[in-house]
């Protein structure tokens, strides 16, 4: 088992450098390239935190979220409207 955690970490650091390569050549940061290094990114980060969580019963402290997590409204920092007239109703 601790095999599988550090092939799972060794896959984690090789994410990161293709992540990091395909980041600083890109010219946009929407590039096919970048996306696909940041999906492999995501997924070898999520392999290795199942491993180590497994095996030792150890959480890492960061999370993974997909886009589709979010709702559109979520996604800016700004009050609107509709946040202004919930907090009112609340009060």
């Amino acid at each position: 088992m601790a095999n599988d955690t550090q092939a799972a970490f060794d896959r984690l650091i090789f994410a990161l450098q293709e992540f990091n390569a395909a980041a600083t050549a890109a010219r946009d940061p929407e590039e096919p390239s970048v996306l696909a290094a940041a999906d492999a990114l995501a997924d070898a980060y999520t392999v290795y935190d199942d491993a180590i969580y497994t095996q030792y019963g150890v959480d890492t402290p960061l999370d993974t979220y997909d886009y589709e997590d979010y709702e559109e409204d979520d996604l800016d920092d700004e009050f609107d409207d509709e946040d202004l007239e919930e907090f009112d109703r609340n009060e």
